[in-house]
């Protein structure tokens, strides 16, 4: 769905998310100011509620309708977490609930990543990132019990990275099986290099910490993981990790016109969208040269993987 709208240039985005089902999407202006998308619909609706907020990160949590986001898990800058939902009415267009404040980080760090994986019909574990903490909360919903089980951040398990990055980032993983989407592992960006661990059910959470390529000196732009790699961006350049050797198996270089952007990766197609300076999407396509069945170890990318077209 393509939007213009008169609010789209009012701001450089911030952020944008979209449920797994694809029908709702949140988009964030650094202005603080937030807007609404709809599958059905193609324009952008102000969320009155949030105006003003300074909201850093946002996860979609229990399943969608077309017409209800069920609960949705804001964090800000502050390190608080909220609830909150959108429910779209054909008569009064949509109806905000209030976002109601469930949990303070006692850090007051800016959260910059929430991930929520529901593992039986009413139990689900929450990732929380801050620029140096990984918080893990676990328990039975619905969501405020799960936090309430707490006490506070000192109850939950923490994974702390050696070294302090400014604004880091959490990219998570969908696997796609029979059109239905799942979460799969996800990837923090730290100080220290990109953090990796699974979201499976009833697996060990081993965490893997994984080197940037270029070493810690030049930190990347940005990580999108998928379920085989972790791409890794710096301005100029893309770099393809295979998680299983921890190798670089790719890597692409980009004209300083077309400096990366931001990167989404498609699970059910299985490719790498970039936007780049010059508003051009490339299409990475993640193609093996190892036969079936496939050694992650020793699989690499050609550079005829990697398939530019332009949007």
């Amino acid at each position: 769905m393509c939007i213009r709208d008169r609010y789209a240039n009012s701001s450089r985005a911030a952020f944008v998310c979209s449920d797994t089902h694809g029908f709702h999407s949140v988009l964030g202006l650094e202005s603080d100011e937030y807007f609404y998308l709809n599958i059905a619909e193609n324009a952008m609706i102000p969320l009155k509620h949030l105006s003003g907020m300074h909201i850093t990160s946002l996860c979609f949590g229990l399943s969608s309708s077309l017409v209800k986001t069920n609960e949705i898990l804001l964090g800000d800058s502050g390190g608080g977490i909220y609830l909150y939902g959108i429910e779209r009415d054909e008569k009064l267009g949509i109806v905000e609930e209030a976002p109601k404040k469930v949990f303070q980080l006692t850090s007051n760090e800016a959260i910059r990543g929430i991930v929520f994986k529901l593992y039986e019909e009413r139990k689900g574990t929450i990732m929380v990132a801050t620029d140096e903490v990984l918080y893990q909360f676990a328990g039975e919903l619905p969501f405020e019990r799960l936090f309430e089980k707490h006490h506070g951040d000192s109850e939950c398990k923490k994974t702390v990275a050696k070294g302090r990055l400014n604004k880091a980032e959490l990219s998570v993983c969908h696997t796609c099986k029979n059109k239905i989407f799942e979460l799969d592992s996800f990837a923090w960006k730290t100080g220290e290099g990109i953090i990796h661990g699974t979201l499976k059910a009833n697996t060990e959470r081993r965490l893997i910490t994984m080197p940037y390529p270029k070493g810690n000196m030049e930190i990347p732009k940005f990580i999108v993981t998928s379920e085989e790699y972790t791409f890794v961006a710096y301005p100029n350049m893309l770099c393809v990790i295979a998680k299983e050797s921890q190798q670089v198996v790719h890597s692409e270089e980009y004209g300083y016109a077309e400096s990366l952007k931001c990167g989404v990766y498609d699970a059910s197609t299985k490719c790498l969208w970039v936007s780049t300076g010059k508003k051009v999407l490339y299409m990475a396509c993640l193609l093996y040269t190892s036969p079936s069945p496939r050694d992650l170890s020793t699989s690499r990318m050609p550079s005829s993987a990697c398939k530019k077209k332009k949007i």
